[in-house]
């Protein structure tokens, strides 16, 4: 069940799953929303980004060193998707809530996807665009 309202910790808990995990953030003030996502890895997670309907790799997340862009990286670090992360990352690891944002935790798809054999990046991605009508930040 997706948690609507998580705790900073719960976020924090979200992002790491070994299995990953993903959340929603919603600017307050424009609606603008943000999907991130994230995958295990060997020293800790995948982050990528729902960008025009599909998922852009941003870098590496680990609890230790938090974000950082990689040279795979299809996100510059001052795009906005990669600012905002950034900020929201700092500010839940200081046991708080953003104060212009809601973020709530957003389920992964993967029986839909393992029973359709497809990709379950695309089946998310997909879902996800359809699910706020493709609005998401900007390119």
């Amino acid at each position: 069940m997706a948690n609507s309202n998580p705790t900073p910790q719960e976020i924090v808990q979200i992002l790491s799953r070994p299995e990953g995990g993903k959340i929603e953030i919603t600017a307050t003030a424009t609606g603008e929303k943000f999907i991130f996502s994230t995958e295990a890895a060997a020293n800790g997670h995948f982050l990528s980004t729902l960008r025009d309907g599909r998922y852009a790799y941003m870098g590496m997340l680990n609890e230790a060193n938090g974000f950082r862009a990689t040279k795979g990286s299809k996100v510059a670090e001052d795009a906005r998707e990669a600012v905002i992360f950034r900020v929201m990352w700092r500010i839940v690891r200081e046991g708080r809530l953003p104060g212009n944002a809601t973020v709530r935790e957003v389920q992964r798809r993967r029986a839909m996807a393992d029973r359709e054999g497809k990709r379950l990046s695309t089946v998310n991605a997909r879902e996800d665009a359809r699910a706020t009508d493709g609005r998401f930040g900007g390119k």
